[in-house]
């Protein structure tokens, strides 16, 4: 899928309406744009795009409703919480009564590493179209005021294609860790030998059930203790080798900094030494 990092031009159908000649039955944007009359409109845009990304020479997928009601419309597509490219995402404006908001829907270009998405929208009295990172760090990707986020609906085109995997990384205070969609603060914690009541002390977390994707964990496995003492990976290190030159074991510096894979250390990273 070749992302959309620059507005629909003149002649795109996708973005036209029928009674123009193009393959939208989206009402007119506003302010209505010059080249593609369903635009600006967060409808007309995303109801586009997502058949567009499939290259299906016609609107195939999805209805040009009020943004609220797209999953309503998903014709038995996947409906989920994990961002993926190509997906439609879809908020409600207060209730799902149009009378207080229509909601807004924007379509996934990328997944990011850290779990955010970069976007291309547009907006009924606003912009004809734009790009932007959203983060979920409240459970509302981005989203203020009163919008509620509904869901991914999965775009059949890009079914196949790859979600974002779980990374970590180094820091001169030891290991962190990216949380990414699923995690829960007991999940991340089970994984590195601790507790979620250690990882909510060391990052300052008041309510242990709110952490967001992207969001970095300091890591600090129950058996460390502070020996004021580090290590820094060089080429052409193994942990038993660093193991060796401090006296200990591979097997107790993999516990102590939580590396799940003792064969898998990096240059840079530094390790706690007990």
């Amino acid at each position: 899928m070749q992302m959309r990092t620059t507005k629909p031009s003149a002649g795109n159908k996708y973005y036209i309406r029928k009674a123009s000649g193009g393959w939208s039955d989206a009402i007119t944007g506003y302010p209505k744009d010059g080249q593609c009359d369903v635009l600006s409109n967060c409808v007309g845009y995303a109801y586009g795009r997502f058949n567009e990304i499939g290259n299906y020479g016609y609107c195939k997928y999805l209805r040009p409703v009020n943004a609220e009601n797209f999953i309503n419309y998903a014709g038995g597509l996947s409906v989920g919480q994990t961002p993926k490219i190509g997906a439609c995402m879809v908020w409600q404006q207060g209730t799902s009564s149009a009378s207080d908001g229509a909601g807004h829907v924007a379509i996934v270009e990328r997944v990011n590493a850290d779990g955010s998405v970069y976007t291309s929208e547009s907006g009924y009295g606003s912009s004809a179209f734009w790009n932007q990172t959203r983060y979920n760090k409240d459970g509302k990707w981005g989203a203020g005021g009163n919008f509620k986020f509904l869901g991914f609906i999965y775009n059949p085109a890009t079914a196949n294609a790859a979600t974002p995997s779980v990374t970590t990384t180094a820091t001169t205070s030891g290991n962190t860790y990216k949380v990414v969609a699923g995690d829960t603060l007991s999940k991340i914690a089970s994984k590195f030998g601790t507790t979620y009541q250690e990882l909510a002390k060391i990052n300052g977390i008041d309510n242990p059930n709110k952490i967001y994707v992207g969001q970095v964990i300091k890591l600090q496995t129950t058996n460390a203790t502070s020996s004021g003492k580090t290590y820094t990976v060089v080429t052409g290190d193994t942990l038993g080798k660093i193991a060796g030159k401090f006296g200990t074991t591979y097997q107790e510096l993999a516990k102590v900094n939580g590396i799940a894979d003792p064969n898998k250390i990096y240059p840079g990273q530094v390790l706690i030494i007990k």
